[in-house]
């Protein structure tokens, strides 16, 4: 299949059409199905994340635990300082303590750095198929309903590409931020298309092997 049938694809489906991703490789290896809806705005979507998030300041949380590894060297966690040991951590945040937080990441959406566009759109369709100038990928965006991922494809994609299972170096607030985020936010994410990215793609019911794709 020509690339353009491909570009045809998504400029004929409606927007809010299901696409389906059948494993998909991310950029660190992990591999995952996704479910999602083409042809939605960012722009829509992080309003609503922003007034759900509003919503749930304004009625409170419930403590939260976090638990992980960070680097600490000996008076606080450092997720930048390599030179500090390692150090576990399970971190249980106080209903204020998490409101705090809660009030940086609304800040954060309300007034966001921004970010230069390299994108070249193929489709009329709002963040449909486009081509970055940057990375020279094609990508779309969905919004995401349902992503599994899958472990021991993860596992294999890993080892073929050379990425070791490393332990996982986080603060503790980003990982409250993480469990914060989860509660509000529907996903809005973007994917590639290109050889080995994936097994296969269904656009609005037309599904696609990716080896049949030539760019």
């Amino acid at each position: 299949m020509k690339f353009q049938a491909v570009v045809d694809l998504f400029s004929k489906a409606p927007s809010g059409a299901f696409v389906g991703i059948t494993d998909y490789v991310s950029s660190d290896s992990e591999v995952s199905s996704i479910t999602g809806h083409l042809g939605f705005s960012y722009s829509t979507v992080k309003a609503q994340n922003i007034e759900r998030l509003k919503a749930k300041i304004e009625q409170g949380f419930e403590p939260i635990i976090v638990s992980g590894n960070c680097y600490h060297d000996g008076k606080e966690f450092n997720a930048r300082k390599r030179s500090a040991p390692i150090k576990p951590y399970c971190i249980t945040y106080s209903p204020e303590e998490v409101k705090a937080v809660a009030e940086k990441i609304l800040e954060g959406w309300l007034n966001p750095v921004e970010r230069e566009n390299n994108k070249v759109a193929l489709t009329e369709k709002e963040n449909g198929l486009a081509f970055q100038t940057a990375t020279g990928n094609f990508t779309f965006s969905l919004l995401v309903e349902k992503q599994y991922y899958k472990e021991e494809a993860s596992k294999a994609a890993k080892a073929a590409n050379g990425v070791t299972d490393d332990i996982e170096i986080k603060h503790p607030e980003t990982k409250l931020k993480e469990e914060i985020r989860g509660m509000v936010e529907r996903k809005f994410r973007t994917f590639t298309i290109g050889e080995g990215k994936f097994k296969s793609i269904s656009i609005a019911g037309t599904r696609i092997e990716s080896s049949d794709i030539t760019i």
